[in-house]
């Protein structure tokens, strides 16, 4: 592949990958405005199905992507993404003009289908087209530049609020923007032969796959509640909306360039110590937030968290994808894009549950930090006195 050719490829995946911050960022300042519209007014309970606007996304992501993973296994790979782009697009824009609240809790649904194409198939195809070291750089980057673009989508969903919340269902029509410089940049890996014997022989480390899951689902349920009550937080400091914007945004820059400097941290410690070291970082995160007894320390807390956030999407990617054979690469990326939204849509339910014992949001939240420091700790000593891997599993 010429430079030019592979500088225009890795920049197309990396607006795709952005392209699913969307769901949530560009209707988030929108959702209090929408249940106090006048269209819905005679609607007793409209705040209820206004905040579940986002769940319902986030179900169909979990729902969606294992079967995007299945169908990728019959189906051109870049066609999938193509046609998740333009229902992306078609979908996500139906706020604009439907009248009907039920009707765009559907069109919700619809999006977070081709969500789950787009997340599933972008990460499979970064795995087909790079290898090693390059593999985990542009990993890292995607994610990065997601979490990034996250600052930009916020801004501009404001102004358009400002005109109208139906104008913030107007950001998906991003998809269409993109569709032609995916069908440019992206060609169809070469076909993998059905799965033999040697691959059935490596498909033994699905114990190890499924520990990746399960700390996948623990650990997104925990890092997902401080933003999940991030009003809640800051109502401690009296804290305004730009204020409250610019606690999520520093930790949104620190998270996209720790995502940036994940090849780096990768080639220093194993998946096991990144694991180990992001939940002590955002360990440390949640116990600062549930103590701040000022503005500053709260922000501190935001800043530090977001580096180690950042490592938590490419350190699960990559690791899975060196796992399990390439045959079935996309299947294993769309699991893991199910547990991941899985986690985000339990995690308000996993708060109020913790919270009940505690009754208290900065407690509850000190107190996940402490279940996260521990774990950490835990992974740290589990990847120190495990055996240590070989070179060649290292890369």
């Amino acid at each position: 592949m010429k430079d030019k050719k592979s500088y225009f490829l890795i920049t197309v995946m990396l607006l795709v990958a952005s392209s699913g911050a969307l769901t949530s960022v560009a209707l988030i300042p929108a959702l209090a405005k929408i249940s106090k519209s006048q269209e819905f007014a005679h609607l007793g309970n409209i705040q209820e199905l206004v905040g579940m606007i986002l769940g319902v996304t986030g179900l169909f992501v979990a729902i969606g992507a294992p079967l995007v993973g299945l169908l990728s296994e019959h189906l051109k790979k870049t066609h999938i993404l193509l046609a998740s782009m333009f229902l992306f697009s078609v979908a996500g824009s139906a706020g604009f003009y439907l009248d009907d609240i039920y009707l765009i809790l559907i069109s919700r649904a619809f999006v977070g289908l081709a969500v789950a194409g787009i997340l599933t198939m972008n990460n499979t195809l970064i795995g087909d087209y790079f290898t090693g070291e390059a593999r985990y750089r542009v990993m890292g980057l995607a994610n990065g530049i997601g979490l990034g673009i996250n600052i930009f989508y916020a801004i501009l969903a404001g102004i358009l609020l400002d005109i109208s919340w139906r104008y913030n269902f107007l950001l998906f029509l991003l998809g269409f923007v993109l569709i032609v410089p995916i069908f440019l940049a992206y060609r169809e890996p070469k076909p993998v032969h059905k799965i033999n014997e040697e691959d059935n022989i490596k498909l033994e480390k699905k114990g190890n796959v499924f520990f990746i899951l399960l700390t996948v689902l623990v650990a997104q349920c925990m890092f997902y509640m401080p933003f999940v009550q991030l009003s809640f937080i800051f109502e401690k400091f009296n804290s305004n909306g730009s204020q409250m914007a610019l606690a999520l945004n520093i930790f949104l820059i620190t998270a996209a360039l720790g995502s940036a400097m994940y090849a780096f941290i990768r080639s220093k410690f194993h998946f096991k110590s990144i694991y180990g070291l992001i939940f002590v970082g955002m360990g440390a995160c949640c116990i600062i937030l549930g103590m701040a007894n000022t503005y500053n320390m709260a922000l501190a807390a935001m800043f530090l968290g977001g580096f180690f956030f950042g490592w938590f999407s490419p350190n699960s990617s990559l690791w899975i994808m060196q796992l399990v054979p390439v045959a079935q690469r996309a299947r294993y990326m769309g699991v893991l894009a199910s547990f991941w939204y899985m986690a985000v849509f339990l995690s308000p339910i996993t708060f109020s549950l913790l919270n009940q014992y505690k009754n208290n949001v900065h407690d509850t939240i000190a107190l996940v930090g402490i279940i996260s420091t521990l774990l950490g700790v835990l992974f740290l000593m589990y990847s120190i006195f495990s055996k240590a891997p070989s070179k060649e599993q290292l890369n």
